[in-house]
């Protein structure tokens, strides 16, 4: 699978903050929809993993806890809700 096109593909099924970074990243939430119907629903590393097979190899970039600037998914029924950027490369 090409990672710039399953990249967008997977930003287009989660909860999007920003743009991705470049063809080959994936910003995505992280959150316990059993609290929350969506959206944002929930792209966690399972998913993201389960999108990118082998020979991807998604990485972790960057990651951070929102639900305190953001009171508006606390307001939903969320205790968390996490952004993530990841990176995905190929071996």
């Amino acid at each position: 699978m090409d990672a710039g096109i399953g990249a967008f593909e997977l930003v287009g099924v989660g909860g999007v903050l920003h743009e991705p970074v470049n063809d080959d990243s994936v910003i995505a939430f992280s959150c316990d929809t059993s609290r929350m119907s969506g959206p944002p629903f929930n792209v966690d590393a399972a998913v993201v993993h389960e999108c990118f097979p082998p020979p991807a190899t998604p990485r972790t970039l960057t990651s951070r806890e929102l639900i305190s600037s953001e009171p508006r998914f606390r307001d939903r029924g969320l205790t968390s809700i996490r952004e993530e950027c990841w990176v995905i490369t190929s071996d």
